[in-house]
């Protein structure tokens, strides 16, 4: 390849703690940058950045190049958009999402009703904002059945999520909710939960065409059918050893079709994950991930291991598609 990648990352760490005011969640450590930076050489020079804003005021060096933009941030609405956005404005080629796609599905509410569309099944859900008074608030949840989970609408990497966000009455509800206000959080989603297998189907290519599509299912302390429990910051971030991913092949062909048709509807996204719960009711749509962890240890690193393919040729895979899609658009048609 030619081109240089632009690899873009948050300033890695490694976390220590985790709880409800920490909105720092995502991201890689050390290991991890240096490991993805490694699979990205193996086909193509590779400049790493760990500093967003640096990138940004450097961007006129990097017109010839491709950018990797991995950066989350603080888990604000719009901090994923903004580098796939300036890429735009500068006409350089990108990997990932672009920036509308990036604000839908960073809104956890909208991102169901989009899923919807499609024919998807998902848990009833309401929103609850920081101004509204506790008798609207009250209203808005009466209109679900416990046990309900409460989280954040925006943010990922279980920011803001820990394993007590699954309650069971509306005086644990209250408590939840007060404490994820008085965290930073100013929307919330709350939604019904649904036990059942965690599964996340995940999709690579590019607009009208999958080149991937597999699935992954998760298991927590050797347990893979959950009635009583959601993946919170406890497991996701500090005790990780507890929790891992492994390829499953339970999710319907249907449901696979339908994540298709999404996946296709899209006007740029190379990679794509669809989380959700299954049980004897269906496929249960949770979130839909554009901005997905693509380390050594990722679900889409193991998917893509039990097809023979390494780390380095999953990132190729990637890049790839990202680099037909702006040849493509760069095209004139006839």
């Amino acid at each position: 390849m030619k081109r240089k990648i632009i690899l873009i990352i948050d300033r890695p760490k490694k976390i220590d703690f985790a709880d409800l005011t920490r909105h720092d969640l995502e991201g890689y450590n050390p290991l991890e940058a240096k490991l993805t930076k490694k699979a990205l050489s193996c086909f193509a020079p590779t400049v790493l950045y760990t500093n967003p804003s640096t990138f940004m005021k450097l961007i006129w060096l990097h017109k010839n190049d491709i950018i990797f933009p991995m950066a989350w941030g603080k888990g604000r609405r719009n901090d994923k958009a903004i580098l796939p956005a300036l890429c735009e404005g500068w006409n350089i080629p990108y990997v990932g999402a672009d920036a509308y796609t990036h604000m839908l599905f960073n809104d956890k509410f909208m991102a169901k009703q989009y899923g919807k569309v499609f024919g998807f099944q998902s848990p009833k859900s309401i929103l609850i904002y920081e101004n509204q008074n506790m008798d609207t608030i009250n209203s808005s949840l009466s209109l679900l059945k416990f046990p309900i989970i409460v989280k954040p609408n925006f943010c990922g990497g279980s920011c803001g999520i820990s394993e007590k966000n699954l309650v069971g009455d509306k005086k644990a509800a209250d408590n939840i909710i007060d404490n994820l206000f008085k965290s930073g959080y100013s929307v919330l989603i709350a939604e019904e939960y649904v036990e059942g297998y965690e599964i996340s189907i995940l999709l690579c290519g590019y607009p009208g065409n999958v080149t991937f599509c597999g699935q992954v299912e998760l298991e927590i302390d050797h347990e893979t059918y959950f009635k009583n429990r959601i993946w919170g910051y406890e497991t996701k971030k500090i005790e990780f050893e507890r929790a891992h991913y492994r390829c499953s092949q339970k999710v319907p062909y249907e449901e696979l079709e339908r994540a298709k048709r999404l996946f296709c509807s899209l006007s740029k996204a190379e990679f794509l994950r669809i989380d959700g719960r299954l049980n004897e009711r269906g496929f249960y749509m949770i979130e839909l991930t554009a901005d997905c962890y693509l380390g050594p240890k990722s679900d889409f690193c193991i998917a893509f291991e039990d097809i023979g393919l390494n780390h380095s040729q999953l990132l190729q895979h990637i890049v790839q598609n990202a680099l037909t899609f702006h040849s493509r658009r760069d095209t004139p048609k006839a």
